[in-house]
């Protein structure tokens, strides 16, 4: 077995979970880590040595993608908000016609892409309001729980929603942390704990819609990114910005939407 390829793979899906706008599961697909996964959670009472070893091998490159990427983000998002937002939501949208041509439009996938759109704007509500979300144990074990959903669904961008929920900073000092030896290990095991826990839940529920019901169940992906990307710009045109960054925040929307296509979704 190839360590170093292995973590490679991860190290480049790490990367993409931690850019707003790209999939990371879309790109485990791409390199032919997803169905692998997939079939090795989908048949856990099976697994052997080998499948034990890519995993962890996986794991430790994705940890070590995110943990490089999060300090150069997060700088991005402190110093140059407007403009970095701007690029992310091109880069989201960009990867919308792609998801809806996996999709079939009728009244009943129509029904479930509003439940999936409505559903967003509702977690924001109770995310941010309804929980008073504080720095605890509970927030992270939530977060891990959220990520597991977001990288396992094809096509969703998890950290569109962490933005949106107002959990991005949070997520980025958590991972940020782990690269300077600053995480408090306390929370990133109950991030990691909330992570696999629901990872192996989720992961048997979408091998089965997936495998049953793929147009639906692209509605409703389909639901969750727009929703998301509806949140992120509701949360852009409050802030005040000039002219001169008015312009610029087009060109790299424009750039953002370019560069989607690049990754090519499939």
């Amino acid at each position: 077995m190839n360590y170093i390829l292995i973590i490679f793979k991860g190290f480049l899906i790490g990367v993409a979970k931690i850019i707003p706008g790209i999939s990371g599961s879309v790109l485990a697909l791409a390199l032919g880590v997803y169905e692998r996964v997939l079939n090795i959670v989908s048949n856990i009472k099976e697994i052997t040595l080998k499948d034990i070893n890519y995993l962890f091998w996986l794991i430790v490159g994705i940890l070590f993608g995110i943990s490089v990427f999060a300090g150069i983000i997060k700088f991005l998002l402190h110093n140059y908000f407007v403009l970095t937002t701007s690029l992310f939501i091109g880069m989201i949208a960009g990867g919308v016609p792609a998801l809806a041509k996996k999709t079939r439009f009728n009244i009943h996938n129509l029904v479930l892409f509003m439940i999936a759109f409505s559903f967003i704007f509702l977690t924001e509500l109770l995310g941010s309001n309804f929980f008073d979300i504080k720095i605890n144990g509970q927030l992270y074990l939530g977060m891990g729980i959220v990520e597991a959903f977001t990288t396992l669904i094809p096509g969703i961008s998890g950290t569109a929603i962490f933005m949106a929920l107002g959990w991005y900073d949070v997520l980025l000092d958590l991972f940020t942390g782990i690269g300077l030896f600053k995480t408090n290990i306390l929370y990133l095991l109950l991030f990691i704990s909330g992570f696999i826990v629901f990872g192996l839940i989720i992961m048997k529920v979408i091998n089965y819609f997936l495998m049953k019901f793929k147009s639906e169940t692209y509605s409703v992906i389909l639901g969750f990114m727009m929703g998301s990307l509806c949140l992120i710009f509701k949360n852009l045109i409050y802030i005040k910005f000039t002219v001169f960054e008015g312009i610029v925040s087009i060109i790299l929307f424009i750039i953002g939407l370019y560069m989607n296509k690049i990754i090519k979704y499939s």
